[in-house]
């Protein structure tokens, strides 16, 4: 009981660690400026950090914000943050195709 417990407290916290994070850029900047922010100062500057990677795909961030927002107008940033998100998920052996859009 105790160690559900703690696991219930460690997610509810990551849960407020990502929330944090996507919302430092989700209220200063257009979705799409958004996405490349976060591509180029948060993973190609630091080389592709795997913590945030993985950070990113916890928070469902393929789903909620890149899917969501894909479009014929889409930067390179943004197809290149598809692309490492599903391998993440691959990674993970999540399956990277059974999304809900």
């Amino acid at each position: 009981m105790a160690v559900e417990k703690s696991h219930a407290v460690y997610y509810q916290n990551q849960n407020e660690v990502i929330e944090n994070f996507l919302e430092r850029y989700e209220t200063a900047l257009p979705i799409n400026n958004m996405i490349d922010t976060i591509y180029n100062q948060e993973l190609l500057s630091k080389r592709f950090p795997i913590r945030k990677i993985m950070f990113l795909e916890f928070s469902q961030y393929l789903e909620n914000y890149l899917w969501k927002y894909f479009n014929e107008k889409a930067t390179d940033a943004h197809v290149l943050s598809i692309c490492l998100l599903v391998n993440e998920k691959c990674r993970e052996r999540v399956p990277p195709w059974e999304i809900n859009l």
